[in-house]
Protein backbone atom coordinates (compact mmCIF):
# COMPACT_ATOMS: atom_id res chain seq x y z
CA UNK A 1 0.00 0.00 0.00
CA UNK A 2 1.39 3.44 -1.14
CA UNK A 3 2.21 5.94 1.62
CA UNK A 4 0.44 9.45 1.29
CA UNK A 5 2.85 11.01 -0.44
CA UNK A 6 2.78 8.46 -2.56
CA UNK A 7 -0.82 8.80 -3.32
CA UNK A 8 -0.41 12.90 -3.15
CA UNK A 9 2.08 12.69 -5.93
CA UNK A 10 -0.04 10.40 -7.88
CA UNK A 11 -3.05 13.20 -7.70
CA UNK A 12 -0.64 15.84 -8.84
CA UNK A 13 -0.09 16.91 -12.52
CA UNK A 14 3.06 15.74 -14.32
CA UNK A 15 4.69 19.54 -14.31
CA UNK A 16 3.91 19.33 -10.56
CA UNK A 17 6.44 17.13 -9.61
CA UNK A 18 8.65 17.71 -12.69
CA UNK A 19 12.52 18.36 -12.24
CA UNK A 20 14.00 21.60 -13.20
CA UNK A 21 15.45 20.45 -16.28
CA UNK A 22 12.18 19.26 -17.09
CA UNK A 23 10.33 22.34 -16.57
CA UNK A 24 13.29 24.43 -18.26
CA UNK A 25 12.31 22.49 -20.86
CA UNK A 26 8.96 22.90 -21.07
CA UNK A 27 9.93 26.32 -20.75
CA UNK A 28 11.96 26.66 -23.97
CA UNK A 29 9.95 24.88 -25.90
CA UNK A 30 7.04 27.18 -25.22
CA UNK A 31 9.45 30.33 -25.45
CA UNK A 32 10.28 28.74 -29.00
CA UNK A 33 6.44 28.32 -30.21
CA UNK A 34 5.95 32.25 -28.62
CA UNK A 35 8.85 33.20 -30.94
CA UNK A 36 8.13 31.59 -34.13
CA UNK A 37 4.12 32.39 -33.57
CA UNK A 38 5.06 36.08 -33.48
CA UNK A 39 7.50 35.76 -36.15
CA UNK A 40 5.04 34.21 -38.73
CA UNK A 41 2.06 36.23 -37.87
CA UNK A 42 3.25 39.75 -36.76
CA UNK A 43 5.07 41.89 -39.42
CA UNK A 44 6.48 44.20 -36.38
CA UNK A 45 8.46 41.17 -34.74
CA UNK A 46 9.23 40.05 -37.79
CA UNK A 47 11.12 43.61 -38.55
CA UNK A 48 12.65 43.74 -35.56
CA UNK A 49 13.63 40.30 -35.53
CA UNK A 50 15.16 40.89 -38.62
CA UNK A 51 16.71 44.44 -37.35
CA UNK A 52 18.46 42.26 -34.74
CA UNK A 53 20.09 39.60 -37.42
CA UNK A 54 18.15 36.81 -35.46
CA UNK A 55 15.06 34.43 -36.23
CA UNK A 56 13.30 32.29 -34.32
CA UNK A 57 15.14 29.20 -34.91
CA UNK A 58 18.52 31.35 -33.10
CA UNK A 59 16.66 30.53 -29.79
CA UNK A 60 18.53 27.14 -29.11
CA UNK A 61 19.18 27.54 -25.07
CA UNK A 62 18.19 30.68 -22.73
CA UNK A 63 21.31 32.26 -23.39
CA UNK A 64 20.14 33.07 -26.68
CA UNK A 65 17.48 35.56 -25.60
CA UNK A 66 19.96 38.40 -25.38
CA UNK A 67 20.12 38.54 -29.11
CA UNK A 68 16.56 38.83 -29.30
CA UNK A 69 14.80 42.55 -28.90
CA UNK A 70 12.69 43.50 -26.22
CA UNK A 71 9.34 44.92 -26.96
CA UNK A 72 9.16 48.47 -25.75
CA UNK A 73 6.22 51.18 -24.69
CA UNK A 74 7.26 52.83 -28.10
CA UNK A 75 6.40 49.41 -29.88
CA UNK A 76 3.00 49.19 -28.03
CA UNK A 77 2.03 52.60 -28.69
CA UNK A 78 3.42 52.63 -32.34
CA UNK A 79 1.12 49.03 -32.99
CA UNK A 80 -1.55 50.27 -30.99
CA UNK A 81 -4.36 49.04 -30.77
CA UNK A 82 -4.55 45.72 -33.23
CA UNK A 83 -1.11 46.13 -34.74
CA UNK A 84 0.48 43.34 -32.47
CA UNK A 85 -2.16 40.68 -32.60
CA UNK A 86 -0.68 37.45 -33.59
CA UNK A 87 -4.16 35.68 -33.78
CA UNK A 88 -7.38 36.89 -35.91
CA UNK A 89 -9.36 40.08 -33.79
CA UNK A 90 -12.47 37.20 -33.68
CA UNK A 91 -10.53 34.72 -31.43
CA UNK A 92 -9.49 37.99 -29.12
CA UNK A 93 -11.10 36.86 -26.12
CA UNK A 94 -9.84 39.97 -23.97
CA UNK A 95 -8.18 43.67 -24.57
CA UNK A 96 -6.81 45.48 -21.80
CA UNK A 97 -5.37 49.04 -22.11
CA UNK A 98 -3.03 50.91 -19.76
CA UNK A 99 -1.80 53.95 -19.72
CA UNK A 100 1.17 52.09 -17.47
CA UNK A 101 2.91 55.14 -15.50
CA UNK A 102 3.60 58.32 -18.10
CA UNK A 103 1.15 57.60 -21.04
CA UNK A 104 -2.24 59.08 -21.65
CA UNK A 105 -4.65 56.55 -21.66
CA UNK A 106 -6.67 55.90 -24.66
CA UNK A 107 -9.84 53.90 -23.11
CA UNK A 108 -11.14 53.09 -19.89
CA UNK A 109 -13.83 50.21 -19.84
CA UNK A 110 -16.08 50.28 -16.42
CA UNK A 111 -18.16 47.71 -14.93
CA UNK A 112 -19.87 48.37 -11.70
CA UNK A 113 -23.68 48.84 -10.32
CA UNK A 114 -24.07 52.51 -10.31
CA UNK A 115 -22.55 55.80 -10.96
CA UNK A 116 -19.01 56.45 -9.70
CA UNK A 117 -17.17 59.92 -9.44
CA UNK A 118 -15.02 60.09 -12.53
CA UNK A 119 -13.04 63.16 -12.17
CA UNK A 120 -9.69 61.95 -13.26
CA UNK A 121 -11.35 59.91 -15.96
CA UNK A 122 -13.59 62.88 -17.47
CA UNK A 123 -10.76 65.13 -17.73
CA UNK A 124 -7.85 62.73 -19.02
CA UNK A 125 -9.65 59.71 -21.02
CA UNK A 126 -11.18 60.49 -24.67
CA UNK A 127 -13.40 57.43 -24.10
CA UNK A 128 -15.41 55.60 -21.80
CA UNK A 129 -16.67 52.32 -22.24
CA UNK A 130 -19.54 51.75 -18.96
CA UNK A 131 -21.43 48.74 -18.47
CA UNK A 132 -23.69 48.19 -15.33
CA UNK A 133 -24.96 44.74 -14.45
CA UNK A 134 -23.71 43.01 -17.68
CA UNK A 135 -24.13 39.46 -18.50
CA UNK A 136 -22.59 35.99 -20.06
CA UNK A 137 -22.24 38.01 -23.27
CA UNK A 138 -19.99 41.05 -21.70
CA UNK A 139 -16.81 40.32 -23.16
CA UNK A 140 -18.20 39.84 -26.56
CA UNK A 141 -20.64 42.97 -26.25
CA UNK A 142 -17.26 45.32 -25.25
CA UNK A 143 -15.34 43.78 -27.87
CA UNK A 144 -17.73 44.70 -30.68
CA UNK A 145 -17.42 48.18 -29.45
CA UNK A 146 -13.84 48.72 -29.05
CA UNK A 147 -13.01 46.71 -32.22
CA UNK A 148 -15.52 49.42 -34.03
CA UNK A 149 -17.84 46.46 -35.18
CA UNK A 150 -20.73 48.08 -33.16
CA UNK A 151 -21.41 52.00 -32.21
CA UNK A 152 -23.68 52.30 -29.55
CA UNK A 153 -25.54 55.10 -29.87
CA UNK A 154 -27.96 56.90 -27.43
CA UNK A 155 -28.02 59.49 -24.69
CA UNK A 156 -26.54 59.00 -21.21
CA UNK A 157 -29.27 57.70 -18.96
CA UNK A 158 -27.20 57.92 -15.87
CA UNK A 159 -25.72 61.40 -14.03
CA UNK A 160 -21.76 60.82 -12.63
CA UNK A 161 -21.37 62.99 -9.50
CA UNK A 162 -18.49 65.06 -9.22
CA UNK A 163 -16.67 64.77 -6.01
Amino acid sequence: MAGPRAQLRGALHAIETASIDEIRNLQLTRLRAVANQVYERVAHYRQKFAAAGVHPDDLQDFSDLARFPFTTKADLRSEYPFGMFAVPREEVVRVHASSGTTGKPTVVFMINSGPLAINYVAENVPAVLEGFYLGEETGTAAADVLFGDYNPGGKLTVSFPRS
